[in-house]
């Protein structure tokens, strides 16, 4: 716990929702020291940037691999705030609300349990997170 809590205070994560930060943290977590300072210098967490540092390190030290190029998406999808859609993270649910765009309510307040119409966000949103596995 000390060596996570140690990469979120070093890569500066301000908040539960300081994605860009967090995800610098996480890979930092799983590469080791180096790599946070090697991507803050080139403006911080991306997945290329991770891939790159990677190939690197298992170039310079003669392995086949180094790390997990995958590991900010393996740890977020456990991460709740991960899937806050903010423009960062799991967009499912986005993509699921999305494509119910000009639809009538029908398939949500039935979905909910209700037996005739009813004016209520929740049945909507319920449904697009059961539809997108969130539920």
């Amino acid at each position: 716990m000390q060596e996570i809590k140690s990469c979120l205070e070093r890569a500066g994560v301000k908040n539960p929702l300081d994605m860009e930060n967090i995800k610098l943290a996480l890979q930092s977590y799983n590469y080791g020291n180096g790599y946070l300072e090697w991507a803050k210098a080139r403006g911080g967490y991306t997945l290329a940037n991770a891939a790159e540092f990677s190939d690197m390190m298992a170039q310079r030290m003669g392995w086949s691999s180094y790390g997990d190029k995958q590991y900010v998406p393996h740890v977020l999808q456990y991460y709740a705030f991960g899937r806050i859609p903010t423009g960062i993270g799991n967009q499912a649910i986005v993509q699921v609300a999305a494509s119910q765009e000009g639809k009538s309510g029908t398939t949500y307040w039935s979905w909910y349990g209700f037996g005739s119409r009813v004016e209520w966000c929740a049945c909507f949103v319920s449904w697009c997170a059961d539809q997108s596995g969130y539920i």
